[in-house]
């Protein structure tokens, strides 16, 4: 059999292999004999067009992975619908029990969670979702707004955001939500609202935003359960930016550092060090997003916000999906 033009299957160091390789590291090459395709595990690190958002909406979080992600709410005054994507589409879920925006959430389209927000004022309502129909659990101990959020629908984290509680304050308050009832988890070394975060109850990440009020910080800790610890800080201040993902794996998207020029840029996180990679089609704030986990894949997917490229700056429908490493055909038989 003729596996590439260019090449013989088993010459030169190319292996043969009855499918995939299963643990591929960049820029390795195979002849899939099951397929008859030359195949190659490459950092592609590029964004693409998605499907469209069917209601145009910012200020929320969403969740689920890449090809399975959820928005619900959103939008001022906030909206009460939910959509599901399927990697290509978006269709209407169930109407959430509390309208909200800037909430936190996180989980899989059939097991989604969402916290606080804002309605008429800060709230502290929650829910959950089954993939069609959200049901109402106790509330957050305290209301929050533009909070940080991260894990599953039972190992659920939130913290910092902004609270009225005798007045307007900044938290530094950790929550988590074992999918019976709320805990009272670490404070954070610094205090914020318009914090981005994103990974478990065990392995968090909280990534700059505003400190004490209206001052951007670049500010980045992690957590372990049980405290926060300060870490490498990103890039440049920053908030109104999307972070998706681990502790160890994580995306951040768009926000702005002075308020006044909203950015493209799109950062990753390997647990030690800030990389740089492919700005993002438009300058963005205040978005949701959904990243793979899996070690397989670092694809992710970011949804909605405020387009900023856009003049005047709109709330944008468009969804961008981000291929980072995978394994892609270079030949046929």
């Amino acid at each position: 059999g003729r596996s590439s033009g260019l090449v013989k299957a088993g010459a030169g160091g190319i292996s043969t292999v009855a499918g995939d390789k299963s643990s591929p590291t960049v820029g390795d090459v195979w002849y899939n004999s099951t397929t008859g395709k030359l195949r190659t595990y490459l950092a592609v690190n590029a964004w693409s067009a998605g499907g469209n958002l069917g209601t145009a909406r910012y200020a929320f979080k969403g969740g689920g992975t890449a090809s399975a992600a959820w928005a619900a709410g959103g939008n001022h005054p906030a909206l009460g619908t939910t959509e599901e994507y399927d990697g290509s589409s978006w269709s209407a879920g169930g109407a959430t029990g509390v309208d909200t925006h800037g909430h936190g959430s996180a989980g899989l389209v059939s097991a989604g969670i969402k916290s606080s927000g804002y309605t008429t004022g800060y709230q502290a309502g929650s829910e959950e979702y089954d993939g069609s129909s959200w049901s109402g659990i106790t509330d957050l101990p305290e209301n929050r707004y533009m909070a940080a959020s991260g894990g599953t629908q039972t190992a659920y984290i939130t913290f910092c955001g902004a609270s009225v509680s005798g007045g307007f304050s900044t938290s530094d308050t950790t929550y988590t939500w074992n999918g019976s009832s709320w805990d009272t988890g670490g404070t954070t070394n610094e205090p914020g609202h318009y914090t981005s975060g994103c990974g478990t109850t065990t392995a968090g990440l909280k990534v700059a935003g505003l400190y004490p009020t209206t001052t951007r910080v670049a500010t980045v800790e992690e957590y372990n359960g049980t405290d926060w610890t300060t870490v490498t800080a990103y890039p440049a201040t920053r908030y109104q930016h999307v972070c998706t993902g681990l502790q160890t794996d994580a995306m951040t998207v768009g926000g702005t550092s002075d308020a006044s020029t909203w950015l493209a840029t799109t950062y990753t996180y390997d647990g030690t060090n800030w990389t740089s990679s492919t700005a993002y089609p438009i300058s963005l704030a205040l978005a949701g997003g959904a990243r793979n986990s899996a070690s397989a894949s670092t694809s992710t997917t970011i949804f909605g916000g405020k387009d900023y490229t856009a003049s005047p700056a709109a709330t944008t429908d468009k969804t961008y999906e981000w291929f980072g490493t995978g394994t892609l055909s270079i030949s046929t038989e």
